[in-house]
């Protein structure tokens, strides 16, 4: 049986008795969650599904992290990114005393203030990528972990993303680059690498990737079976003394 009941100006606890399970109890904002919460709570003891609540309510959302990135992120395709994004994600949640707390009370405020945060130090497109792989672990937390929890990144207005850049480096930036590539030795090759990418915008994984047989040299042209988003294509590689 629940009782709800209210605890301050903007506090409604609700709290859930039922026989052969412990006493559950848990403060919400309004009075409609907190109902909200009760039912769920009941109808989860009442399916077994109870202990998924329960393991999310005593699971720390480091715990989680942990679990979906040694377990989810090695089979992507992009996995030494994400594993870079799960670092600073972390940093972060440490910051705002958010890592620590279970899964199961993650809420859409925390991803707020996460948001509030990462907006001072980069732009809302780093943020939105951070965001989705948040969203991925609450997903498969569900999915794959059997723990009993919603996903507080689905409901959470996300930062709108800058526009996209198109514009080529100026030869000033560019002699910059090859400046610095200079400084490497003959065998790291980057002053062969700058000016393809400079050229193809290549993206930095496609070029490691490039093999001799994927390349036409009477065609001037790079074919690229594996790209990010999945798709092939060729680019085109102009002639060294047509290059700007």
């Amino acid at each position: 049986m629940a009782t709800i009941r209210k605890r301050g100006q903007y506090q409604w606890q609700a709290m859930v008795r039922k026989k052969g399970f412990p006493q559950q109890s848990k403060t919400l904002e309004t009075k409609a969650e907190a109902n909200k919460w009760a039912d769920a709570t009941e109808e989860a003891m009442r399916n077994n599904s109870f202990e998924g609540i329960l393991k999310a309510e005593n699971t720390p959302f480091e715990e989680v992290i942990d679990r979906y990135k040694d377990e989810v992120t090695p089979q992507k395709k992009g996995a030494g990114q994400e594993y870079s994004r799960i670092r600073v994600i972390k940093r972060t949640l440490i910051t705002l005393d958010i890592l620590d707390k279970p899964i199961g009370k993650i809420t859409a405020d925390d991803l707020t203030d996460y948001i509030d945060f990462r907006l001072e130090e980069v732009s809302a497109t780093t943020v939105r990528r951070e965001l989705e792989i948040i969203s991925n672990i609450f997903t498969r937390a569900r999915k794959r972990f059997r723990l009993k929890v919603g996903n507080p990144a689905m409901d959470i207005e996300k930062p709108q993303p800058g526009k996209p850049r198109n514009r080529r480096c100026s030869r000033i930036e560019q002699k910059i680059l090859l400046k610095a590539a200079s400084k490497y030795g003959k065998d790291d090759m980057m002053d062969i690498l700058i000016p393809l990418a400079i050229e193809t915008a290549m993206r930095r994984g496609e070029i490691i990737k490039l093999v001799w047989e994927h390349i036409d040299l009477e065609e001037g042209t790079a074919y690229l079976p594996d790209t990010k988003n999945g798709d092939q294509r060729t680019v085109v590689i102009p002639p060294k003394n047509n290059r700007s």
